[in-house]
């Protein structure tokens, strides 16, 4: 009955291609119902049938961890004294010791193994740090899990103590998919967030179209290269703002520069800074005036302006992945990888430890990892 609406509804991106799923509070009852082993049975199935476009390993690590997470939780709450039957407890303090407590821990236990798996594997596949992983991970979703565990203690109730079997999935739908309309919600905010800056990116575009594609480069690099370095979540988030946010200068300028002009085998587009230009000083700032969620990463785009030795790692990674990518896209004669990153690191365009992360970063394929949290 709950894999129809939790099919319809699908998914909610918690960032960095990982996605949040409502199977976790059905697996979570299950463990009292099922037992362990029909809750990682249960797993596979709700798993196997959702919507998702993933390459076929990422299906494979979805459907192998909900059934880990369901077994792990039955084992869980087994372990820590939670009744299976909770039909004949009475009063508050029976429900709280046998059933809460041990649903609460066995979340825990779930969302404990759920984070290290998905850190282990956007560790192989892209480099990031399980910190940070595991940070983000606990950050955006740590408080949907509890209230998760709080529906599957509302589930148990409907189930046992009111004896509808069955037929408390029905009641229980319209606290379940509010509780998901809630997280899309947050969703919705920083895709509509997405939306102003890529409307910025697009005039920048427009007005020189030899940079169509480099600000979209740059900042998935930069996000990678932080994350990599192991940056905090926010960090990483400002560093990859900035870097699509680096190149609006250009804005400024009345004159564009003429299509396919060249500077020294560079796009003039890319020339039109002048640091004695006073008609283009603080243009990132005035750009997002109002947009608060942008004003980190407008003074990360100040520093990399100013240059020198003293540049904060986060403006380093700006300037060294602009750099890279405008010299393998964007000349007149692109180069090789290995022989652009050489000429980086003569060109001391960032420290030797951001130009590591940005060297093992550029080598790695950058496709959507796909996993469910």
């Amino acid at each position: 009955m709950l894999s129809i609406p939790l099919w319809w509804v699908g998914h909610a991106e918690v960032g960095n291609h990982v996605t949040l799923s409502l199977t976790s509070v059905i697996l979570l009852a299950a463990a009292v119902i099922l037992g362990p082993l029909g809750a990682g049975l249960l797993g596979l199935v709700l798993t196997g049938i959702e919507r998702n476009r993933s390459p076929g390993w990422a299906r494979l690590f979805n459907v192998s961890m909900s059934a880990t997470l369901g077994v792990a939780g039955g084992v869980v709450y087994a372990a820590v004294g939670g009744r299976r039957d909770p039909s004949d407890l009475v009063g508050a303090a029976p429900l709280l010791g046998f059933v809460v407590v041990p649903l609460i821990v066995a979340a825990v236990a779930q969302g404990v193994i759920n984070a290290s798996l998905i850190a282990g594997i956007m560790r192989i596949t892209q480099g990031v740090p399980p910190r940070l992983t595991a940070a983000r991970l606990w950050s955006t979703t740590g408080v949907v899990y509890a209230g998760y565990g709080l529906l599957a203690f509302l589930l148990l109730l409907l189930w046992f103590s009111a004896d509808l079997g069955p037929l408390s999935v029905l009641l229980l739908l319209p606290p379940l998919l509010g509780a998901h309309w809630a997280n899309i919600q947050g969703m919705a905010q920083s895709a509509a967030w997405e939306r102003s800056v890529d409307l910025l990116v697009a005039a920048l575009e427009a007005k020189a179209p030899e940079l169509a594609g480099h600000s979209a480069r740059v900042a998935e690099l930069s996000a990678r290269t932080a994350e990599h370095l192991g940056l905090g979540v926010t960090e990483v988030a400002d560093v990859r703002w900035a870097a699509m946010l680096h190149d609006v200068e250009v804005l400024a300028h009345r004159e564009p520069a003429a299509a396919g002009e060249l500077l020294d085998g560079v796009p003039a587009a890319l020339c039109l800074r002048p640091p004695d230009d006073h008609a283009t000083v603080g243009t990132a700032s005035r750009l997002v005036e109002g947009m608060t969620f942008l004003t980190s990463a407008a003074e990360i785009v100040h520093e990399a302006r100013e240059g020198g030795p003293t540049m904060p790692i986060a403006a380093q990674i700006v300037v060294a992945a602009a750099t890279l990518d405008q010299r393998l896209n964007l000349t007149e004669q692109p180069g090789r990888l290995d022989v652009v990153l050489q000429t980086l690191r003569r060109d001391d365009v960032a420290s030797p430890e951001v130009l590591d992360a940005l060297t093992w970063t550029a080598s790695r394929d950058s496709s959507p990892t796909g996993v469910t949290s």
